[in-house]
């Protein structure tokens, strides 16, 4: 990937190529660019690759990882980051290209070498700018560590709090669950033990039935019996 330095003015960004002209029913087309070519740029700061997956609109402003502000204009079909000591610079660089397959910044050729080094005190100015955003950079993390702590805290808490109440709720709603199982249990029986009474109490009269039947039998047969030993003597 070509590369610069932000020292001489602005960071080396690749060249998107020329989209194929657009019909009607190609639809993968964005400004004049393929919308499936990432833009990447080297950030000469970081260190670090950044990667869009889409072209932007035209003319936007984005923040790099150093905090930089950079604009990808595709009118002029180039992307640069440039930092804001040496944005001047990269404009004019930008303004005046130097011919195509003649080297320099936005070549037709994908090539970027850097132009003459700048004077002393614009290299110093930028190199304090890099201390400064570095600090700040610093700064905004420890600040957005304290914030992500302290989110993280009240949320466990609220999590914790939230299942100590479901548990709560839960062995509550268990235990009369439970206790209304046993009485359903205990209801069950005790019908049971009603209808086996019941039908005890039912034998009962019909063993008595057949007993005063049994009784009333044997007297009619004694009657009888008694009856006929009074003819005989008679």
């Amino acid at each position: 990937m070509p590369r610069g330095a932000c020292t001489y003015g602005y960071c080396a960004l690749g060249l998107l190529p020329p989209a194929e002209p657009k019909t009607k029913n190609q639809k993968n087309h964005v400004a004049g660019y393929h919308v499936d070519n990432p833009i990447k740029f080297m950030c000469g700061y970081t260190d670090r690759q950044v990667t869009f997956s889409r072209i932007p609109t035209k003319h936007m402003d984005f923040v790099c990882y150093c905090g930089l502000t950079f604009t990808l204009n595709s009118s002029i079909h180039r992307h640069y980051h440039y930092c804001a000591v040496a944005r001047d610079a990269a404009l004019n660089a930008i303004a005046h290209p130097p011919p195509p397959g003649a080297g320099g910044a936005g070549d037709g050729n994908g090539v970027i070498v850097a132009p003459a080094p700048p004077s002393t005190a614009l290299v110093v100015a930028e190199r304090s700018v890099g201390s400064i955003l570095e600090e700040k950079l610093i700064e905004q993390h420890q600040a957005f560590l304290e914030t992500f702590t302290g989110q993280s805290a009240k949320l466990v808490e609220s999590m914790t709090q939230s299942q100590l109440s479901f548990l709560n709720t839960f062995t509550a709603s268990y235990a009369e669950q439970a206790v209304a199982h046993q009485r359903s249990i205990a209801e069950h029986n005790r019908l049971a033990l009603e209808e086996q009474r019941a039908a005890i109490e039912m034998q009962r009269a019909a063993v008595e039935e057949q007993r005063v039947f049994y009784n009333r039998h044997q007297n009619n047969q004694a009657e009888i019996m008694a009856e006929q030993a009074y003819k005989g003597r008679g």
